[in-house]
């Protein structure tokens, strides 16, 4: 059965209540997705983008020289253009705003296919709605809303599928080729799914299959990327990579990564029964696609760590099933409700499984709701039983968002005004998530009649919010993004060349604000598990900063929770073997508490207030004075 046959058929909406819908959707998509700067690994695109456009400068930064993963995008240049055109703040700002419009009409185009328009709607609020985090530790997320190429490679895999349901090979094939030349791994999940789907149709197809030791043999040989790395990697490098890139290995995965994957799991599956059969055997091979990733990630990423498999990350293919699994919770509650008391235990149970998705109790409730589901009728129906159900599941919800609304309100009122936007309660997700997505399932469930003044109210007021709250940075996120000194801080450093060691907060400095390569920061670790080269440089150096203690003990653990040190010991003690290295730093930025902490011979730059998160002692570090010490011979300051 589909749904649209479940449904009863309300009227056709007019032309302008659709658009107005469209628009109401479109805002609380951006005001679910708030843009916060060039953070995270857009700091890393953004970064690229200035050192393509100054060699000399940000380009000499080992982490570009000794790059291994941005020549497989088209992004990067896209990204230089747009930084030369506007800035890097303007590019970011608006790659990331373009990506998410396109990421939000492939979904609605995929939406409208899989259910009539109003469970459609309560489709995309729910994607918008729930946590968007894959794989371990959170560090990864779909529709992540930032400059990455995986934004749109993501939009260009959810506009194949579309067109593939649509019957429009061609279309699917070009859009995927599209995702593939912005993120090739992105793309994977959508290439891989309609391979399957096509496999189906056409089973001669699976010769092609028996290609890939063909081709892998002969790469391996001719030693032609990427096949040039389909040797292991060596214990050292692995090692490194296990202790800071951790998030790469599912066998290192905490939990709860696999608690969300099974909710989501379950609701696809479920939702995907109201679907037409052609459309739900398409959808289900994207979980069978990101299974296998997962699988292949585990066999020769962790148990046989291959250098091409480790950097390929193949689990990544589970960002599919899991945005269409957030999307499919109000299709599978709409289509179960509608089946009447048969249906109603498996809906209770997976409600239940997402209002407790953060709990170990996760994988069994949603096994619970697929078996519910797959012997309805077979098993005697009590309406108690369902009530009983969505009694808890009521109750579940209502605890779980009171915990994560005091949680993050906790968080707020501790942190200092200046490092918190005044509506960044507002537009965060978490303690939004859990309502809006239950509000969205009953809708789809009810299917109540919506007032005209009030989508037109809603069409009104939600893009006006949206453009007042979207851009959710601070005035010193602002200020680095600009790519601009603050005042003051030019003509105490003066010009030169050479690498910059900054201390303390904004690590991205030397790159946005002056124009230089960054001698050692946490943020050059990235790319470390697709370059030996840099992950080993990197190390060497952050080795030496722990030795003289200017960093804090568990630098190399990602996900360590030890306080960072906020003022570094400045004596010569300290800095002469700093100094002394053949690859010493031009200059040393670092905050001090007061200007007579400053080696003889600092200049000091009063910054505008800046702070850092202390999490053992619970509290925030002020910092707004930074000591410019002359590190290496031969790079002078300005007298």
């Amino acid at each position: 059965m589909t749904l649209a046959s479940a449904l009863r058929s309300p009227p056709a909406a007019t032309a302008p209540a659709r658009a107005a819908a469209a628009l109401a959707l479109l805002a609380l998509w951006f005001l679910l997705h708030p843009y916060k700067g060039v953070v995270h690994d857009s700091r890393l695109y953004v970064g690229h983008a200035l050192a393509t456009l100054d060699p000399g400068g940000v380009g000499a930064d080992f982490m570009f020289a000794l790059d291994g993963q941005f020549r497989f995008s088209l992004f990067p240049k896209v990204l230089a253009a747009a930084v030369a055109a506007l800035g890097p703040a303007g590019a970011a700002k608006l790659l990331s705003a373009s990506g998410l419009a396109l990421w939000f009409a492939a979904a609605a185009a995929l939406a409208v296919i899989l259910a009539p328009p109003r469970v459609a709607a309560a489709m995309l609020a729910a994607l918008a709605a729930l946590e968007s985090a894959y794989g371990g530790f959170g560090v990864l997320h779909y529709a992540e809303p930032m400059a990455t190429p995986r934004l749109f490679a993501e939009a260009g895999v959810l506009a194949g599928l579309a067109a593939a349901l649509r019957g429009r090979t061609g279309v699917a094939a070009g859009l995927t080729l599209f995702a593939a030349a912005f993120h090739p791994i992105m793309a994977l999940a959508g290439a891989g799914t309609l391979f399957l789907a096509a496999c189906r149709k056409h089973p001669q197809l699976l010769w092609m299959l028996s290609l890939g030791p063909v081709v892998l043999v002969v790469g391996w040989f001719t030693g032609v990327p990427p096949f040039d790395r389909l040797a292991p990697i060596d214990a050292e490098w692995l090692a490194h990579l296990r202790e800071r890139q951790v998030y790469v290995f599912p066998t290192l995965w905490p939990s709860g990564a696999f608690e969300a994957l099974a909710a989501r799991a379950a609701a696809l599956w479920i939702a995907l029964r109201f679907a037409p059969p052609d459309v739900a055997r398409l959808l289900r091979g994207t979980l069978l696609v990101g299974l296998l990733g997962l699988l292949g990630a585990v066999l020769l990423g962790d148990l046989v760590p291959l250098q091409i498999v480790v950097q390929a990350q193949p689990w990544r293919a589970l960002w599919l099933p899991m945005a269409l699994g957030a999307a499919a919770a109000p299709l599978a509650a709409a289509g179960l409700w509608r089946e009447g008391e048969a249906s109603r235990p498996a809906l209770g149970l997976l409600a239940l499984t997402f209002a407790l998705s953060d709990t170990p109790l996760v994988v069994a409730l949603a096994g619970a709701a697929v078996a519910a589901d797959r012997f309805r009728g077979r098993l005697p129906a009590s309406p108690l039983i369902a009530k009983g159900l969505f009694g808890l599941a009521g109750l579940a919800f209502a605890g779980m968002t009171a915990i994560t609304a005091f949680v993050w309100w906790k968080a707020a009122a501790s942190t200092p005004p200046e490092a918190v936007t005044p509506f960044a309660l507002f537009v965060l997700r978490a303690p939004l998530a859990l309502p809006l997505a239950a509000a969205a399932a009953v809708f789809a469930m009810l299917a109540p009649p919506v007032p005209r003044r009030g989508l037109l109210a809603a069409a009104v007021a939600l893009p006006a919010l949206a453009a007042l709250l979207w851009d959710n940075t601070t005035s010193v996120e602002r200020a680095l993004d600009s790519g601009k000194a603050p005042e003051g801080l030019a003509a105490v450093i003066g010009p030169g060349q050479g690498e910059v060691l900054w201390l303390g907060p904004d690590p991205f400095a030397p790159w946005m604000w002056l124009s230089r390569p960054a001698w050692a920061a946490p943020m050059q670790a990235s790319g470390a598990v697709f370059s030996r080269g840099l992950d080993m440089t990197w190390r060497a150096r952050m080795q030496a900063l722990l030795d003289l203690g200017l960093v804090a003990r568990d630098v190399f653990s990602q996900y360590a929770q030890l306080d960072p040190v906020v003022f570094p010991d400045l004596s010569a003690q300290t800095l002469t073997p700093l100094c002394a290295r053949k690859d010493a730093p031009a200059l040393i930025v670092a905050p001090v508490r007061a200007p007579q902490d400053a080696p003889p011979g600092a200049r000091i730059w009063r910054s505008p207030p800046l702070f850092m998160l202390l999490p053992q002692a619970r509290r925030w570090e002020r910092i707004d004075q930074f000591a410019i010490v002359p590190c290496a011979d031969g790079r002078p300051m300005r007298p």
